[in-house]
This record gives structure tokens, sequence and C-alpha cells, in this order.
């Protein structure tokens, strides 16, 4: 099966779509949001490789990837932020509104892959979307959300953003990275 895939319009163009092409382009934008998470998760792996033992923290068993993505993020997030807490104020804001976006993405993303997709309509109209839940009672179930292709591209290309981002932060602040006042001296008199 050949898809051939076009651009997706802007919300004040009016291009009808049948409801395969809507539906094409939906699995398309869910593959980038899935490829771009990995990527994220990638590189939060990577980043955990190296300053877990640097830092003296024991994180092998967090790089099996059975291990959920959050249990990376938590152990990452306060390695990252004590690197900067105590050398650069500005390094460790910008790194803290990462992390909070990042957590934000994790759900987006474990809705949209685990979740249910249908209604395709023209574009204008989008489709529905419901996360996975077993529950039909109608007083207590979720609804679903209809969106349309450019609500739900602004959410991938959210995620694909996140890992740039950690990398640009990574490279402007590499040299101002440093461990607690606390975390220097204990190990300073450990090393006399």
């Amino acid at each position: 099966m050949e898809y051939i895939l076009r651009r997706i319009p802007s919300n004040d163009e009016v291009l009808p779509m049948a409801p395969e092409e809507t539906e094409k382009q939906v699995h398309y934008l869910l593959g980038r949001l899935v490829h771009a998470f990995a990527r994220l998760d990638l590189c939060i792996g990577l980043q955990l490789k190296w300053l877990g033992p640097y830092r003296g923290v024991e994180v092998d068993k967090l790089l099996n990837p059975r291990q959920p993505f959050q249990n990376r993020l938590d152990a990452l997030k306060p390695l990252v932020l004590d690197m900067y807490a105590y050398s650069d104020s500005i390094a460790h804001g910008l790194y803290r509104e990462w992390f909070e976006r990042v957590e934000n993405t994790k759900a987006i993303r474990n809705n949209y892959a685990h979740g249910r997709w249908g209604g395709w309509t023209p574009v204008r109209e989008g489709f529905e979307f419901a996360a996975l839940s077993w529950d039909f009672n109608s007083e207590t179930m979720t609804p679903s959300v209809r969106m349309t292709l450019q609500d739900f591209e602004r959410s991938v290309v959210e995620v694909e953003r996140l890992f740039g981002e950690y990398m640009a932060l990574e490279k402007r602040f590499r040299m101002q990275g440093r461990p607690s006042k606390a975390w220097e001296d204990e190990h300073l008199q450990r090393n006399a």
C-alpha cells in the first residue's frame, strides 16, 4: 500500500479530504509522535548513563528497555537540576521548564499511542479521539475529543522539539554545570 501524504492545511484553508486521507494523515502524525518520543527517551537514557555515574548514582537498572520512561525521567531530573542549582540560576530555570514540558508531553504520547481513533471526516471537522478505557458507563467514562489535524500536528511538533531543545541547553550550559556545594565539599574532603 502506498501512502501519498499531503501537506496538512492551516486552519484558515479549506481543503476537503476523504476520510481515508484523514486517517492516513493521523497515522502519519502518530508515527512521528512515537518516533519523537523514542528519540527523547534515548536522549534521556544517554544523559542518565553519563550523569548518574559521574554523580555516584546507580542508574544501570533504569537503562533497561522494560523500565518505564517515567523512571528514567524521575532519576535524571534531580541530577540535572542539582548541577545548575548552585552554579547557574538561568540554566536551572530553563532545565526546570524543560522537564515540566516533558511531563506534559508524556501524557499526550501515552493517551494518543494507547487511545482509540475514529470518526474520520473532512479536515475542517477533524476526527475523534478517546483515551483508552473499558468504562462503558456514560456518566463516568471520559468523553471523546474532537480535534483537527492541525491540533494533532501541534502536539507532535511539541514532542519533536523537546529533543533538540535539550541538546541546545546542554550545549549552551555545558561548562556552567557544577554539583552542589555540599557535594563538592564532601568529595573534596574524601579525596584530600
